[in-house]
């Protein structure tokens, strides 16, 4: 037991019965403490775990996924404030550059396509040209009046 004294009230209080109220209340309180601990050492002894070491072990694991939540918090933030850095090192107008050099290839394309086109469209007037001739040969020689 952890308390076996008597405590005595002094002769110079005259409330001895409040103080043997006191110490029976907290002799009482000691067997219930002496009693749950006893009772918990035998749990624990046991091998079955008691609930204070599964909150302990529910702590650590909390603990463990908050560690990594704010390992996982901590790599988006420097993400972030990469890009960002990134951004702010730029000139202010470095899109607006970007932007009128693909414009620039689009128009450089465009340009290409035109002069193809333009060769095509003669080609086919040549074609057109010699299939006229070919054809009023066709029909001069068919009248009888053909070069030969």
């Amino acid at each position: 037991q952890v308390w076996n004294k008597t405590v005595r009230p002094s002769p110079k209080v005259g409330l001895a019965g409040e103080w043997r109220q006191r110490q029976d209340e907290l002799h009482a309180a000691l067997t219930e403490l002496e009693r749950r601990v006893a009772a918990e050492a035998r749990v624990a002894g046991s091998g079955a775990p008691s609930e204070r070491q599964a909150a302990y072990e529910l702590a650590e694991e909390v603990d463990k996924e908050l560690g990594e939540m704010r390992e996982t918090l901590t790599d988006a933030v420097e993400a972030l404030n990469g890009a960002r850095a990134a951004e702010a090192a730029e000139p202010p107008d470095a899109e607006l550059a970007r932007t009128v050099r693909v414009l620039d290839v689009h128009l450089s394309a465009f340009k290409w396509l035109d002069e193809q086109a333009g060769g095509l469209d003669e080609d086919l007037r040549r074609v057109d040209a010699l299939m006229a001739d070919e054809a009023a040969l066709a029909r001069l020689a068919a009248a009888g009046g053909g070069l030969a």
